[in-house]
């Protein structure tokens, strides 16, 4: 994940003390955007369908906020994890 898009994350949740459940799902929809983003869109608008249902729905609809300390050391993690590098 690019520097500046982490900094934008923190300031964000520092801003308001917490990251909001609304950002936190944003992120978890994102981490899978096939099945909770794209299919929504592609069923839901264009063909007037509901898509299937699937369990990290209510995960994700879940409206925790995580404190900013915390959600900070979740980014620093993110960042400095190996596994991540060349993806």
């Amino acid at each position: 994940m690019p520097k500046p898009l982490l900094r934008l994350a923190r300031w964000r949740a520092a801003k308001a003390g917490v990251l909001s459940a609304r950002d936190m799902g944003a992120a978890f929809a994102w981490l899978r955007p096939n099945d909770l983003v794209w299919n929504y869109w592609h069923n839901n608008y264009l063909m007037g369908e509901a898509p299937p249902a699937i369990d990290l729905i209510a995960w994700n609809a879940d409206g925790t906020r995580l404190p900013t300390a915390l959600h900070s050391q979740f980014l620093e993690i993110f960042r400095d994890n190996p596994c991540l590098e060349g993806s």
